[in-house]
């Protein structure tokens, strides 16, 4: 489905022994350690950000389902999100009517702010939050009522537990990075 610096993303289907259910298809992110490695991220990093979002339980934060490893990989299984990102629906609008999209527009923001405000009422802070990590997890072209929104790739993601200590390094995309980070006070924010 899609590949990034640390591994790729792959559609599964999850494995059941009980007869008559379906099987249930699944995301697999799959972060190979030698890639980790080079890059210079400790594995610890990596276990980390599992424990974040397995912490999470919010409608518009990806669901984990389970998380494993084996010598060469680390697994995340979670729930698919089959709509495209945010980046492909500006790139690629689903309708010219401006009232329509207007719509869409402001169900994406009430989802994304609504899991924001989610993360950090639980000390979790994104750090990385841009277009490409606001999911669709309903299909594409479906209608704006049923458009449901998700954050994901919480790889930057922060525990604090102060008010003092919600960042203590810069990091994110630069275009999307808040001013506060730019000017080097984002502690104080």
């Amino acid at each position: 489905l899609g590949e990034g610096s640390f591994g790729a993303v792959y559609e599964v289907a999850h494995r059941t022994e009980l007869e008559g259910m379906t099987r249930q298809v699944r995301v697999c992110k799959v972060i190979k350690k030698a890639s980790a490695e080079r890059a210079k991220t400790p594995f610890h990093r990596v276990r980390e950000e599992f424990a974040v979002l397995k912490r999470l339980d919010h409608p518009h934060v990806v669901r984990i389902f389970e998380d494993f490893e084996d010598e060469k990989c680390f697994y995340l299984v979670m729930e698919p999100c089959r709509g495209g990102d945010l980046q492909d629906a500006v790139k690629n609008p689903c309708t010219r009517d401006p009232g329509v999209w207007e719509r869409f527009c402001a169900k994406v923001m009430q989802h994304t702010l609504s899991a924001v405000a989610y993360c950090h009422s639980k000390g979790v802070i994104h750090k990385d939050l841009k277009p490409e990590n606001v999911m669709m997890s309903s299909a594409k072209g479906a209608p704006v009522e049923d458009t449901h929104v998700v954050v994901v790739d919480f790889g930057l993601a922060q525990m604090f537990s102060g008010p003092m200590d919600r960042a203590t390094e810069i990091a994110g995309t630069p275009p999307f990075m808040a001013p506060e980070v730019w000017a080097g006070n984002f502690s104080r924010s």
